[in-house]
């Protein structure tokens, strides 16, 4: 996922101060530094081959070098991305987590299903990408209008060293691939970019909380489209192809802050392909390419407004969420999500029991398409601050697991520049949360109504 927020530059002096260290979690093994007994010579005989150099590991391979290739690139000035020095609690972590569901519910509702019947979209990355967004523009009105609208649990340096604190604690969910499971990957990019500069700022306090690479171009324009453009789509892992529209960044852009969110992950218990019924919106029903398993551990829950399953990837750390109305519900998508609230979906959680049951669902695939977001979320800056949110996102959810990304870009503008007990077969439209359960951050969010 990609998220995306143009700006022109705050004040000197505005933004975050006081910043300190995260503490590292996690064990470390122990590492012998000592230096070891001199061996002892060995016979002539016995010595060994010389080394092939021809074995040696090959460099890490440049995610970017294709994008370095383009005409853009000759007036990019490229920074590197610094440690996070966010410091925070888990309970202000998952303070933070919790209002990225209403912040889920209010995507949803921002496209309509008639735009697009399918969506997907990501709350973190959107909230992580403005929080450097409003940390320019903290101390006026559009900073207060930034966190109305993505609902900060917090403000100003808490808030920073919060959402900074959060993209360290989802990002520690990734998991190296076994002889038995594919890998888990999350990563949260951050970056900034300032256009009209000819040597890259200093370092700021706010890019050193949320590790945000800094880059700087001379010029905004079509060249520096197609840059950011390649840069999107490699960091995305192809997910994200396009992501900037004809006209960005325009002449008068002096700042985009961004966020390129990846997730991949299979199942904690294995799937498999099959076909399942499906009853589409207008009522019609057909045989669709599918997937599930004859047993799978979830959390249930039945209610009369909903019901939802909620089945976990690879490691239990984060879970997918299907959130499915009555069999009899004829009113479409968009009211049932209408009808939601965070506290709604809060409480299903909370209520949901653990059961043993049967699964079956359509594969879900959606793809990315880039919707500026400033006007249907009601961002409303004063001039020359905060002008677009251009976020999209794509999602895969298979046997295999899921595949996501996402992005958001932010434009600032200024006037230069056993047995299952239970069978769950998902055969109507539904919402779906993917969130993360400790910091309750819910990473890609949408619906699914197939043509």
């Amino acid at each position: 996922m990609v998220a995306m927020v143009a700006g022109c530059p705050a004040d000197e002096g505005d933004g975050a101060e006081g910043v300190s260290a995260v503490d590292e979690t996690g064990d470390t093994d122990d590492v012998n530094t000592s230096e070891p007994d001199e061996p002892d010579e060995p016979d002539d005989s016995e010595q060994p081959d010389e080394p092939d150099d021809s074995q040696e590991p090959d460099e890490p391979a440049d995610a970017l070098a294709e994008c370095r290739k383009l005409p853009g690139a000759e007036d990019w000035i490229e920074g590197e991305a610094p440690e996070s020095t966010a410091e925070s609690t888990p309970q202000r972590i998952a303070a933070a987590g919790a209002e990225t569901w209403s912040v889920a519910l209010d995507l949803l509702r921002a496209v309509s299903s008639a735009d697009a019947p399918s969506v997907v979209a990501s709350p973190a990355s959107m909230v992580t990408a403005l929080g450097l967004s409003y940390g320019r523009w903290q101390s006026g009105s559009c900073g207060d209008r930034i966190a109305e609208v993505t609902r900060f649990a917090e403000r100003e340096d808490d808030l920073h060293h919060t959402l900074g604190a959060s993209i360290e604690a989802l990002q520690s969910r990734a998991m190296p691939a076994t002889d038995n499971a594919d890998p888990v990957i999350l990563s949260m990019q951050q970056s900034t970019w300032a256009f009209g500069d000819t040597t890259l700022p200093e370092l700021s306090e706010l890019e050193s909380i949320y590790a945000a690479k800094p880059n700087a171009m001379l010029q905004p324009g079509e060249p520096a489209r197609d840059l950011i453009n390649c840069i999107i789509e490699a960091e995305s892992d192809g997910l994200l192809p396009d992501f900037l529209p004809m006209g960005q960044p325009a002449a008068d852009t002096s700042s985009y802050d961004v966020n390129v969110s990846v997730l991949k992950a299979p199942w904690a218990v294995g799937m498999t392909p099959q076909s399942v019924s499906f009853t589409f919106a207008d009522g019609s029903t057909d045989i669709l390419d599918g997937f599930g398993t004859t047993l799978v551990g979830a959390q249930i829950y039945e209610g009369e407004a909903f019901s939802t399953v909620d089945i976990a990837l690879r490691g239990g750390a984060v879970s997918v969420m299907i959130v499915i109305p009555p069999e009899d519900y004829t009113d479409g998508l968009d009211a049932f999500a209408a009808s939601l609230e965070a506290d709604t979906l809060r409480a299903a959680r909370d209520e949901a029991m653990y059961a043993d049951i049967e699964f079956a669902m359509p594969k879900v695939v959606i793809e990315s398409s880039t919707v500026n977001y400033y006007e249907p979320l009601g961002f409303e800056c004063e001039p020359f601050t905060l002008r677009s949110v251009f976020h999209g996102a794509a999602l895969e959810l298979d046997e295999k697991g899921i595949k996501a990304a996402a992005a958001t870009v932010a434009e600032g503008f200024d006037d230069d520049g056993g047995g299952a007990s239970t069978l769950v077969n998902v055969d109507r439209p539904f919402l779906f949360f993917v969130h993360d359960i400790e910091t309750e951050f819910v990473l890609f969010s949408g619906r699914f109504s197939p043509e």
